[in-house]
């Protein structure tokens, strides 16, 4: 028996954002190609989304078929793989030539992520105040990592 002929209702959203922070492609592409996709169901909190669980695959499948829509020429995706440390979404961002924000490695250092503002900042995106705001979080390897670099 089909889930759509139990009798029980199928929420569309919640399966479409189950299907995006595991992974499952398949699951979304199914939706798609029922017309079970959430029509009014901003890409945007997708995308987000994906690039916060690290779902590389998910945020390849949004960029295919929604490709042009406003959120990949904001700092969204970068913005939740900086914030989370995932430096293979921002790979897979820089590769694709979306867009990473100037202040980038300032968010690393506020959410603590040194890997984040080392690959940042090796791809040449600018420190900028990024030692002030990580001493403000008391990021101390932060702030010693950035003193070395600007030495």
């Amino acid at each position: 028996m089909c889930i759509r002929d139990s009798g029980y209702p199928l929420m569309h959203d919640v399966c479409c954002e189950v299907a995006v922070r595991l992974g499952h492609v398949r699951i979304l592409e199914w939706q798609r190609r029922t017309r079970l996709f959430p029509p009014n169901l901003p890409i945007a909190g997708l995308v987000a989304i994906a690039a916060r669980c690290r779902q590389v695959s998910v945020l390849a499948w949004c960029l295919k078929h929604h490709g042009t829509d406003n959120v990949w020429k904001t700092h969204t995706v970068c913005d939740e793989a900086v914030a989370h440390g995932w430096v293979n979404v921002l790979e897979w961002v820089l590769e694709r030539g979306l867009v990473i924000g100037e202040a980038s490695c300032e968010l690393a250092a506020r959410k603590g992520q040194l890997h984040a503002m080392q690959w940042l900042h090796a791809h040449g995106y600018p420190l900028g105040h990024a030692h002030r705001v990580a001493w403000c979080a008391g990021e101390m390897d932060l702030c010693d990592w950035i003193c070395e670099a600007l030495s």
